[in-house]
């Protein structure tokens, strides 16, 4: 079982948009909880301490919500939305759950050994970051790792091929690409192609602008 961080938070009674903003300017979090048995309830939670947690824990470890006044729950972080330009937390889901049974959860892929890989003039494109899987929260991975040092251009890695742990059932395609490795002149030569169609269309827009006017 992952190590088991600790989030504090409090309730939310009061609930807008306006509110809502002037928490995140005061440097905290509105968030929600849910779970089976309960009705959402509204909390915030401090950034610093989230963000810090986030970052020691990850986003697929089991945590403990301590609520004030109430007693702590066992929680997981269903959803993360973050500011499309500054990609600060803006607002935080989280799911209450029992030990005893079965979640579906995303766990991060981590790649082993892109520097060795990337060294011979290859580049390492990953095409799936997080894995879908179900299983009990204390059998939940903290990531699912894929060593490429031995890999060659051509060469790709599936669903299908990635190590999983027991008791661990992954709901994503087997089929789907996770990682494909391709000579690098191979992806210079691609975005060059991609540019010199993009000045090619630039081209005849202007040529059909200048016969009409």
């Amino acid at each position: 079982m992952q190590e088991t961080g600790t989030i504090n938070a409090e309730i939310r009674e009061r609930i807008s948009r306006g509110i809502n903003r002037r928490l995140r300017r005061d440097g905290f979090i509105p968030a929600v909880v849910y779970g089976k048995g309960i009705d959402p309830i509204p909390i915030t939670v401090k950034r610093t301490e989230l963000k810090g947690i986030l970052t020691r824990f990850g986003r697929s470890a089991i945590y403990n919500l301590n609520i004030t006044g109430q007693e702590p729950w066992t929680v997981i972080v269903k959803e993360i939305q973050n500011h499309p330009v500054t990609e600060e937390i803006t607002h935080a889901d989280f799911q209450r759950i029992s030990l005893t049974e079965k979640i579906k959860i995303e766990v991060p892929i981590k790649i082993i050994g892109r520097e060795l890989v990337e060294s011979k003039r290859l580049l390492v494109i990953q095409q799936l970051d997080d894995l879908t899987v179900r299983c009990l929260p204390t059998e939940v991975p903290k990531s699912i790792d894929v060593d490429v040092t031995a890999m060659e251009d051509g060469d790709v890695v599936t669903v299908a091929d990635l190590k999983i742990p027991e008791g661990v059932e992954v709901e994503d395609d087997p089929e789907q690409i996770v990682i494909s490795i391709i000579e690098a002149k191979e992806h210079a030569v691609e975005e060059e192609g991609t540019e010199e169609s993009a000045e090619s269309a630039e081209t005849a827009v202007g040529e059909k602008e200048q016969a009409g006017s």
